[in-house]
C-alpha cells in the first residue's frame, strides 16, 4: 500500500524539479550586438552540433536592472596562497558590455522572452580589469 502511495509522489516531485531545472539555462558565446542602451544583448554561440558539423546560432537576452554582471580573468600574480594563475572576478555594469566579449549568461524564460539572471565576462586580460581592492 505504502508503495502505491510512494511512487506517483516520487514521481511526480521528480517531474516538477525537471521542469524547473529546465527553466534555468546557461548559453556561452560572443556578444555580437547590445542593444537600446544594454536592455538587451545578442549572443552568437555554436550549436546545436547535427553530428556531421555545429551551426552558429543567434539568442537575443534582455538584461534587466536585477541582472548580476561580473568580469572574469587570469590573476598575472599570486593569489594569497600562493598560487599563480588563478581567476579573477570583478564587478561590471550594463554599459561595460561590448561586442566581442565572450559571456557565459544564465538565462530564464519569461513568456516569449529570455531574460538573463546573470552574465560573466571573460576578459583576456588584467589589464583591462580593474585593480583587486583591499
Amino acid at each position: 500500500m505504502l508503495r502505491i502511495v510512494l511512487l506517483p509522489l516520487l514521481v511526480g516531485v521528480s517531474l516538477v524539479v525537471s521542469a524547473h531545472a529546465a527553466d534555468d539555462v546557461k548559453h556561452s558565446g560572443r556578444i555580437v550586438a547590445v542593444q537600446a542602451a544594454g536592455r538587451s544583448i545578442t549572443l552568437e554561440e555554436i550549436g546545436p552540433w547535427d553530428g556531421l558539423q555545429a551551426r552558429v546560432t543567434e539568442l537575443s537576452v534582455v538584461v534587466t536592472p536585477a541582472t548580476k554582471i561580473k568580469g572574469v580573468t587570469r590573476a598575472n600574480k599570486r593569489d594569497p596562497s600562493g598560487w599563480r594563475g588563478g581567476f579573477m572576478e570583478f564587478p561590471m555594469a550594463i554599459p561595460e558590455l561590448r561586442p566581442g566579449d565572450f559571456v557565459t549568461v544564465s538565462v530564464r524564460k519569461h513568456g516569449l522572452s529570455v531574460a538573463a539572471d546573470s552574465i560573466e565576462v571573460l576578459r583576456p586580460s588584467t589589464a583591462e580589469a580593474p585593480a583587486p581592492q583591499g
